[in-house]
């Protein structure tokens, strides 16, 4: 077992064997999607949510269902088994891309239950460190169809670097295999590798970072609140907001003031995905928000 595969066996808390390395996460949940969808296995997934996943849908002639989240911006596990009882893939994104919501961990449970038989479960857990959220983690080892997406990305800052993980099944993980992910390297790179090796064995810094990303996300929140701006509360390092105009034409005015948000999505075409940043990078934020906004 490499030095790797044993950081995040004891990280993760599961047998190193259910644990397969990537070059980053989008590898394998395009693979997901090739290797367990097809024109009569169609693609389940909230709306919002990450676009990788539907547009590699056509690779396999797979009808796609998005579904709206609910109310509290959960993904809407029950809706989801209705809208295609047949599908070979359903994608849960927790914390959600891009809203930053959390979906319960029995919401999760309820979908392997109700699932069709010989569907797939698979639940990207990028942010997850971010929240309090419960890890689908323990679920594999429990034998369900389910493959959990880790990635060394976002908290912790190697996104350049392209590592990640699978976390599931060997017999589901060998399905991915054949398939390959465009432009994605056929190794990892040596220096990911040391690297998150070392971050898995650090474990004051997690926990540090979700702090910091917490103190400034709420200061900002707070900020929004006060000056009467809509946004959805995030468990995550990113949020939406209510920019009051189409996404194009709030981004465009931000970047005038020398601040870069995100895009947005179809269906709120007015919600804009705002990153949450350093306290410094924040306070910039608020501050040219101010001047876009005239707050």
């Amino acid at each position: 077992m490499s030095l790797l595969g044993q950081a995040a066996s004891k990280r993760y808390g599961i047998a190193p064997y259910f644990i397969k390395a990537w070059s980053g996460s989008s590898d394998p949940a395009f693979r997901a999607v090739v290797a367990f969808t097809g024109p009569m296995r169609g693609l389940v997934m909230a709306d919002p949510s990450w676009e990788l996943i539907f547009q590699s849908a056509p690779l396999t002639r797979a009808p796609v269902h998005k579904v709206p989240l609910t109310q509290d911006y959960a993904h809407d596990v029950k809706s989801m088994r209705a809208a295609n009882p047949h599908a070979g893939l359903y994608f849960i994104c927790n914390p959600n891309n891009p809203t930053g919501t959390l979906t319960p961990y029995e919401d999760i449970v309820w979908l392997l239950k109700h699932k069709p038989r010989d569907a797939v479960v698979l639940v990207d857990e990028a942010y997850i460190e971010f929240s309090d959220a419960e890890s689908c983690i323990p679920l594999v080892e429990q034998g369900h169809d389910i493959i959990v997406l880790r990635t060394f990305s976002k908290i912790y800052g190697m996104a350049g670097m392209r590592l990640g993980f699978t976390i599931g099944r060997p017999d589901l993980i060998e399905r991915l295999l054949p398939y390959g992910f465009p432009d994605s390297p056929l190794f990892l790179s040596m220096n990911a590798v040391v690297a998150g090796t070392a971050s898995l064995q650090q474990n004051a810094l997690v926990p540090a970072r979700k702090k910091a990303n917490m103190l400034a996300r709420d200061e900002t929140f707070a900020f929004l609140r006060d000056h009467g701006v809509g946004y959805i509360p995030s468990d995550s390092n990113c949020f939406l907001l209510d920019v009051r105009r189409p996404g194009a034409e709030f981004v465009a005015a931000m970047a005038q003031q020398g601040i870069m948000v995100g895009r947005s999505w179809p269906i709120w075409p007015t919600r804009s995905r705002i990153t949450v940043e350093s306290a410094n990078d924040m306070a910039g934020f608020r501050h040219a928000l101010s001047a876009v906004m005239s707050l």
